[in-house]
């Protein structure tokens, strides 16, 4: 592959433009065991794994306009999760048989844990006396409790009904869910890039030629092998590391971004919405659209890590 640019014209100390390095993917390994849980997923330093995205890797360069309506959006999960009175209070009752068969640290693993609370029956069951016990004196929590063992006895029995459905058919209330929002994950990122061209003379047509064909390879996946064993496993396509410059500099406001794969690309040689060429058949005008998906995360640990003189990530 070699390096393009669009449009054909000198980058001065005050041109804006995106800069993107074609780069072979470099698959992320089970890291070195050094590092334990956070070198296995390479969190050590938060960028790390971009850093290893250096100049070797570059297969091309391609310099592009700013973008149409260039835009970004950071997000992470959260979903509503509910934990009713009883369900706490078993929870509660198991830690607390737990934590008294002397379970800790490494010894706290599943067997170890069911086979302490399979030891363990009576004190379970004193646990659960005394929790009842408490609610003697509130007849409407005592009928909730055992109709909620009651739908839970049935549909051991295939009667499928819940808890709340019986204690509302029978008290007109349901247990408090305690809904509340709680973090559920992390998302990846994805940016979607318009760039027209509108080639002036020649040379800007290669150009233009070029960069198409440029993204189109470096996206498509590769068979790899040969004789018998070719076309067994297929290679991941290359990966994109981007940049907004100011002349030789990083751009002082807009967003940085991680490696980011290419994940749709689509490209309209008719913009002027009908059929129009050059003498020799390049369109007048044309729409590149590409879709772009960060192979990492954003963490917090990320700003630190970052240079920059703008937004962040």
């Amino acid at each position: 592959m070699a390096d393009f640019r669009y449009p054909l014209t000198v980058i001065d100390d005050d041109a804006d433009y995106l800069l993107v390095n074609v780069v072979d993917y470099q698959p992320p390994g089970l890291g070195s065991g050094g590092g334990g849980f956070a070198d296995f997923f390479d969190f050590n330093g938060g960028s790390s794994r971009n850093k290893r995205y250096c100049k070797k890797n570059t297969k091309s360069r391609i310099i592009l306009p700013i973008p149409e309506g260039v835009r970004d959006m950071n997000a992470t999960s959260w979903r509503g999760d509910s934990l009713n009175s009883i369900q706490a209070a078993a929870i509660r009752s198991g830690q607390r048989i737990v934590e008294s068969g002397g379970l800790n640290g490494a010894e706290a693993n599943a067997q170890n844990v069911l086979q302490s609370l399979q030891s363990m029956g009576g004190t379970a069951m004193d646990e659960a006396n005394n929790w009842l016990s408490q609610l003697e004196n509130n007849t409407e929590v005592r009928d909730a409790v055992k109709t909620y063992f009651i739908s839970q006895a049935a549909n051991v029995f295939g009667a499928n009904v819940s808890a709340n459905s019986l204690i509302s058919r029978t008290n007109g209330q349901v247990l408090n869910p305690n809904l509340e929002l709680l973090f559920d994950g992390v998302q990846l990122r994805q940016f979607d890039f318009s760039i027209p061209f509108t080639p002036r003379n020649e040379q800007e047509a290669l150009q233009c030629k070029g960069i198409i064909n440029t993204f189109k390879r470096a996206m498509a996946a590769r068979t790899s092998g040969s004789g018998a064993s070719r076309g067994v496993f297929i290679s991941s396509p290359d990966v994109f590391k981007l940049e907004f410059r100011k002349g030789k500099r990083k751009h002082p406001f807009y967003f940085s971004m991680k490696i980011c794969a290419l994940k749709g690309m689509n490209v309209n040689y008719m913009e002027t919405q009908q059929y129009a060429t050059y003498e020799d058949g390049t369109p007048v005008k044309m729409r590149m659209n590409l879709q772009f998906t960060e192979v990492n995360p954003v963490y917090e640990e990320d700003y630190n890590q970052e240079d920059y003189r703008g937004v962040g990530y």
